[in-house]
Parts: structure tokens; C-alpha cells; sequence
């Protein structure tokens, strides 16, 4: 059967949607996280006495989005005690609510839940 317009315009709609849904989905979910990611840093490092030497985890894989719209990360800082020892401390950061952009394109976050220390 020879393939006419209208099969065409269907196969290459529906390699379209496959597409974006393969694709396209993941890496705005993907940017959302690494958003809250960094929102989540920020809190815990002004939340937290947390050394400059610290260093974060990458922590994108650890959000997860809420159907209400806010996120949850688990943040992990590797630094050190106060006797020089190596530490690592996880922290959970649930209700981070994304409000925005201001006028400079800066994201806009409302923390909406306390932190909590969950140790190493």
C-alpha cells in the first residue's frame, strides 16, 4: 500500500509525541530538580553553620516533586568535625515551593517546612 499524505503526516505525529515523551519530559523534570537542588543548598547553608570548605553532593536525583508542586530534596554535605575528622551529614529539605522569577530571571523559593538533620 503506497503511503499517502495523510499516513504520513499521522506516522510522523505520532514519531513526534514519542519524542517529546521520551526525550523532552526528562530533561524539564530533570531542570526542575536541579532548581530545587540548588534552592535546597541554599537553605541548609544559611539554615546550617555549615563550612565554605563543605562539599554538596549533586542532589538533583534525590528531589522529588510533590503533586501539590513542592519539592523534597535530601541534601549531603561532606566536610569535616570539629576535631578534623571526615563527616558527611544528610539533610532533608521538604516543602520548597518554586514562586517564580524576579525582575534579574533569579529563581524564587519558599521554604514552607523546617529542615531536618538526618545524620550521616
Amino acid at each position: 500500500m503506497p503511503w499517502t499524505s495523510k499516513a504520513a503526516i499521522g506516522t510522523g505525529t505520532i514519531l513526534l509525541v514519542v519524542v517529546v515523551v521520551l526525550y523532552v519530559v526528562p530533561i524539564f523534570a530533570r531542570v526542575g530538580a536541579t532548581a530545587a537542588c540548588t534552592a535546597a543548598v541554599q537553605y541548609v547553608r544559611a539554615a546550617f553553620n555549615v563550612p565554605a570548605t563543605a562539599k554538596f553532593q549533586n542532589c538533583y536525583d534525590q528531589a522529588a516533586r510533590a503533586p501539590d508542586g513542592t519539592w523534597t530534596v535530601t541534601v549531603v554535605v561532606d566536610g569535616e568535625n570539629m576535631f578534623g575528622a571526615p563527616q558527611r551529614t544528610r539533610y532533608l529539605v521538604p516543602g520548597l515551593r518554586f514562586l517564580g522569577h524576579d525582575a534579574k530571571g533569579k529563581d524564587l523559593w519558599r521554604w514552607e517546612q523546617a529542615i531536618v538533620e538526618l545524620g550521616g
